[in-house]
């Protein structure tokens, strides 16, 4: 699933701190937080769904 991308961490994560959206990514919940962790971005605000 696309929110398994780095590039879509990274856009979700932004569209929150600018108080845009509130984005969800769909993929493996853990594996995104996992990555996100490992770039040092905070996905507070972003929903995460295993399809």
């Amino acid at each position: 699933p696309d929110g398994e991308h780095d590039t879509i961490i990274r856009a979700a994560a932004s569209v929150v701190q600018e108080g845009i959206a509130k984005p969800m990514l769909l993929g493996r919940p853990d594996w995104i937080r996992d990555r996100a962790k490992s770039l040092h971005i905070d996905l507070e605000g972003v929903e995460l769904m295993h399809p």
